[in-house]
């Protein structure tokens, strides 16, 4: 028997729920969860065989949700800018500090 593929989120990760997937109504005191709710990824039980497939527990920080992995997908991390080296930025203090000299 094949098992299947490790699902792409981690735990420690940020998931929102896809597209596919119904919004989890509010039920036995947990919260309302919807498309834009953005969630973390507890853990990833499961060996990804017929008879213990993967799964993926979801938390708010304060209550467990446990979905399928198809059923959330990664939040897009936001794109650093790399910060300006040593050269660049004394570059533009000598362009500053030489443009201040030059109207004295």
């Amino acid at each position: 028997m094949k098992k299947a593929s490790r699902p792409r989120v981690r735990p420690g990760d940020r998931v929102i729920l896809a597209y596919h997937k119904s919004v989890i109504p509010a039920y036995d005191g947990k919260p309302f969860v919807g498309h834009d709710q953005e969630l973390r990824v507890s853990s990833v039980p499961g060996t990804g065989s017929q008879r213990n497939p993967y799964g993926v527990v979801v938390t708010d920080g304060e209550h467990f949700w446990h979905l399928l992995p198809e059923d959330v997908v990664p939040v897009p991390e936001p794109i650093a800018q790399a910060s300006p080296t040593a050269a660049e930025i004394e570059r533009d203090v000598d362009d500053i500090t030489g443009t201040l000299r030059r109207r004295r």
